[in-house]
Order: C-alpha cells, then structure tokens, then sequence
C-alpha cells in the first residue's frame, strides 16, 4: 500500500500522509487497482488525502448486489469519476459500449464527433486517473470492473447509433482493403453495437405497433 503510493508521491509525502494513507486503504480493503486509483486522483486533484478519505466515507454505493471487495472497488471508481470534468465523465460512460479486449481512438472521436486530438487528451485524462488502460497501437481497454461500472448507466442511445454507423463505414472499409485482419480485431466490438442498435430498433417498433393496436382498440370502445 505505502510502496504503491512512493511510486506517485515522494516519500516525504508518504510519511506526512501515512496515517490517512492507510485509512484510504482500508476502505477499500487494500485492492491494489483501487489504492491505485485513490492515489491517482489525489496526484490528479492535487486535494488532501484527508479531504479524500472525507468524501468517500460520504460516498455511497447503489450497488448493493456485488460481491463486499467488488464494492469497495466501486465506490473507489465512483469518487475518481465524480472528480472528472463532464465532458469526459460523458466520454468514459460512452466506453461501455464496446465489448472486445480493446478499442481504437478513431472509433471514439467518431461517436463523440470530436477531433482525434480532442480525444486522445481526454483519453490521457481517464489513463491517468487509472479509469483507462492503454493498449497497443492507439487502442484503449477498460478493466471488467470498469465496464461494469459504466453499464450501470443507462447508454446514450445516440452515441450508440453513431457507433453503427462508423463500424458499419469501417467494414466496407476493410473489406474493399481486404484486411481481415482489422476486422477480426473489432468483431467484438462491432457485434455487440449492432445487437444493441437491433434491440433499440426493435423496441421502437414494438412501441409504435402497440401504439397502433390501442388506438384501435380504443376507437371501438374495447381499450
């Protein structure tokens, strides 16, 4: 715990904080993705490990059905991401949507219709409040943990469409390359956006037939 934080902070910081240090540690059971977490948003925030501790013993955590250390985790990755600025609290909720190992940047700006440089720098944000991982080649992964955090949100169906649309351009892309290979990489991705853009269709026109079938029924008195 006190190691993971010298590599953060100096080790004159580690021993002025020490005492609190370890009461952060112990509310989330000393999980060492949650320590590191804690310990980027006070590098991050530059706020007082005591002002830390402050908030998340005010935190509470809706999640009442997982696991006691899963919980402690989470309520770690909530205070990281209410410290984030809304634009990219708004872009890390949108990465629930992808379902592969991984994700590109390109795919990312695409939704959000925002510059590649806009959001690599948001990007850069969530990898140093440990929210993100980096992957290989321009390409981000998110821990299960992390998704699962993220999928308790309700999705944003248009960013979801937008999502569609860009994989949709991507495979016409690679299949005029015939580049398999980019393809399989993205399969993940790109078939769980389309499951999920079905069951949004599929639910719009399930709405609309009974929308349809009780106006019938109601303009001959049986609804």
């Amino acid at each position: 715990m006190l190691l993971l934080f010298t590599k953060i902070f100096t080790k004159e910081y580690v021993s002025r904080h020490k005492e609190i240090i370890l009461k952060l540690g112990n509310t989330v059971g000393y999980l060492p993705l949650a320590t590191h977490v804690y310990a980027k948003q006070l590098q991050l925030t530059k706020q007082s490990p005591k002002s830390l501790l402050r908030q998340i013993i005010q935190s509470k955590n809706p999640l009442q059905e997982l696991f006691y250390e899963n919980k402690n985790l989470y309520r770690s990755i909530d205070v990281s991401f209410q410290s984030l600025e809304k634009d990219v609290q708004k872009v890390f909720l949108s990465l629930g949507i992808f379902e592969g190992k991984d994700f590109s940047l390109q795919v990312v700006a695409a939704i959000h219709t925002l510059s590649i440089d806009t959001t690599f720098h948001m990007l850069q944000k969530l990898t140093h409040a440990s929210l993100l991982e980096k992957s290989t080649q321009k390409r981000y992964r998110l821990h299960p943990l992390m998704k699962q955090y993220i999928r308790q949100f309700p999705y944003d169906k248009r960013l979801l469409m937008n999502a569609e649309i860009y994989y949709k351009d991507f495979l016409e892309k690679q299949k005029r390359k015939n580049t398999k290979s980019a393809i399989y990489r993205e399969f993940e991705n790109i078939k769980y956006v389309f499951e999920e853009c079905e069951n949004i269709k599929a639910y719009k026109e399930l709405k609309i037939v009974s929308s349809s079938i009780k106006n019938e029924l109601a303009s001959k008195n049986i609804f």
